[in-house]
């Protein structure tokens, strides 16, 4: 499997639309971490990672369920900046971000890392 991914793959591997990945790296939301594009045109085209690929089909997950751009920009410098971050843990209220470690504890990824807690509750009814 390739380690780089032109911006169309990106998107299309991600879930997200090609324009939204291209509107992402204009407007400083995420850059591609292999190769920017550069000159006009298609002279030099933008190359993602596959970890940007996996941080992309996060913020298609969250765009999905209504978080705004600027709280979507936020999660992926956070699962950027932070290697134990793992997509698979995010959790959300709508309003916030969480990701769960390995340990149980959770964290609050747009309020500076504040130590946040979740309940797991058994269903109510009776298993048939």
């Amino acid at each position: 499997m390739s380690t780089q991914f032109y911006a169309s793959q990106a998107a299309k591997r991600s879930g997200l639309p090609l324009y939204v990945v291209d509107r992402y790296d204009r407007n400083g939301i995420f850059h591609p971490s292999i190769r920017r594009a550069t000159g006009s045109g298609r002279h030099r085209p933008r190359l993602y990672s596959l970890e940007d690929v996996v941080a992309l089909s996060v913020a298609s997950r969250l765009r999905r369920l209504g978080l705004p751009a600027r709280r979507i920009s936020r999660v992926l410098a956070a699962v950027r900046a932070n290697a134990k971050v793992q997509p698979r843990y995010l959790l959300t209220d709508g309003k916030t971000v969480f990701f769960r470690e390995d340990g149980g504890s959770v964290v609050d990824l747009l309020r500076e890392h504040q130590a946040a807690f979740a309940l797991f509750l058994e269903p109510l009814y009776p298993k048939r």
